[in-house]
């Protein structure tokens, strides 16, 4: 999975592309949010179908972004800490239809040629993907007993592969040849740095000899630091939502209370979601939602009470050489199956 515990290379691309984010009419954000003195590292986004986000280009937010409502244009929001989206997301100007007509090859080109200019929203986060209203009780028990479910680890104790519950190996056979004994051993392994690297000035700035490496072993985030099982504290906005702590259009008087702007009755979400962490939300009987986009996670963490409709928008396709290609986090390497696996709980 794309590793975004350095989002330096996306800022770079960031400043480069001149990515910014507008509502009606001010600059809320240029291309990296939190880069300049006493300028804040969360960033709270509102749009209405009068004034919606407007988003161009690549924008990298060092901390929390929370966003909601109506958004225009194209663009990519990566996050150095967790998403919050706590009610509906829309397009100004979504597809015209949420897919092609049909699987076929002509279909889906003619579908990418009257879309490829129509509003896109891609929302990465380094940390959590959190929808809803978390503060309340039923999406908290629910997603807490999903997070501590084995079936759903999160713990960096996964083993050599990185992927839990697979400590018999490929073969599904425990005492062969493939077990992944480092799994669930009760030890974060990861390579350290040594004398050697030292020596040879391979040890960035900040570490030291008998550092981890990050992304090496059990690492999987390659921040460099051991993550234990995710709870829901974890989901949780830190800051108070004032603004103080929060740029971008939050209300000159902040928000009390996070349950006065969330609901768990969200009806759409349109974007392309990335996670290495959670995608955590709970969806209510009776009240059916669709997702145009994408939701790539590690630790995918949706409790179904209602329905929800995946879309797929087409214009993933091709990946770093599809319409939306340029605004995607980068693969360290190509996507290889390991297994399938029914969860039946």
């Amino acid at each position: 999975m794309p590793n975004l515990s350095d989002l330096t290379q996306y800022e770079e691309k960031a400043i480069s592309s001149g990515g910014n984010i507008k509502i009606a009419g001010t600059v809320v954000s240029n291309a990296v949010y939190g880069d300049e003195p006493g300028e804040k590292q969360n960033l709270y986004l509102h749009g209405t179908s009068s004034n919606p986000i407007e988003i161009h280009g690549t924008v990298v937010v060092r901390g929390d972004v929370l966003i909601t409502g109506v958004v225009k244009g194209q663009g990519a929001i990566y996050s150095g800490g967790n998403v919050f989206i706590p009610n509906n997301l829309n397009y100004a100007d979504p597809p015209s239809s949420s897919r092609p007509a049909d699987g076929t090859e002509a279909a889906t080109e003619a579908w990418l040629t009257a879309n490829k200019n129509k509003d896109f929203l891609g929302l990465f986060a380094k940390e959590n993907v959190v929808l809803g209203d978390y503060t309340n009780s039923y999406w908290q028990n629910y997603v807490s007993n999903w997070l501590g479910n084995p079936m759903n680890a999160s713990e960096e104790d996964a083993g050599e592969d990185q992927v839990p519950n697979t400590k018999n190996g490929r073969d599904g056979s425990p005492g062969t040849a493939d077990d992944d004994l480092l799994e669930g051993d009760g030890q974060w392994t990861t390579e350290k740095y040594t004398a050697e690297d030292q020596a040879l000035g391979l040890i960035p700035p900040g570490k030291s000899v008998g550092d981890p490496i990050p992304g090496t072993g059990e690492d999987i985030d390659g921040d460099g630091v051991y993550d234990p099982t995710l709870t829901v504290a974890d989901l949780q906005v830190k800051d108070p939502l004032t603004p103080s702590k929060w740029g971008g259009n939050i209300p000159g008087t902040g928000i009390s209370n996070y349950s006065d702007i969330a609901s768990i009755y969200m009806t759409n979400l349109d974007g392309v979601f990335y996670t290495n962490h959670a995608f955590a939300w709970l969806t209510v009987p009776g009240t059916d939602i669709n997702v145009n986009g994408a939701i790539i996670s590690r630790n995918e963490s949706i409790i179904y009470g209602g329905k929800i409709y995946m879309n797929y928008d087409a214009r993933m396709l091709g990946g770093k050489n599809g319409v939306a290609g340029d605004l995607l986090p980068v693969t360290p390497k190509s996507i290889r199956i390991l297994s399938w696996q029914i969860l039946e709980l």
